[in-house]
């Protein structure tokens, strides 16, 4: 059987550093070609931004087909008496898989303040 993709911890820490490394880069071009320093903050600042998106659209894609996402920071699995609930909290967001009989909702993908469901 073919073994999935997963990133831990470590990979996404290798991804954010190679995209730092990318940006620096650009940095470095662009401060050779004369241009102000408050463009290329703009240009940083919109390089994460759009990592953050992709990173996040990947997830919560995945989430939707009942994957686990591949950048989670944080990962728990609670056992109740009537079933379990895997968390997940990514850049921002957080999954929850309920596989509960008291809880009609199978999955919940949101903002990180969202708290998981107890009934």
């Amino acid at each position: 059987m073919k073994e999935k993709f997963r990133a831990n911890k470590s990979d996404i820490i290798k991804i954010v550093i190679l995209s730092i490394v990318i940006i620096w880069r650009l940095v470095i071009m662009i401060d050779k070609s004369k241009v102000k320093k408050s463009e290329v903050i703009k240009i940083l600042i919109i390089a994460v931004i759009i990592i953050w998106i992709i990173c996040f659209f990947i997830d919560y894609f995945r989430a939707r087909q009942s994957k686990k996402p591949l950048f989670c920071i944080t990962q728990n699995t609670k056992t109740y008496d009537d079933g379990t609930v895997y968390s997940c909290t990514g850049m921002g967001y957080k999954m929850y898989k309920y596989e509960r009989a008291s809880i009609p909702t199978k999955l919940e993908f949101g903002p990180f303040f969202i708290k998981e469901r107890t009934k």
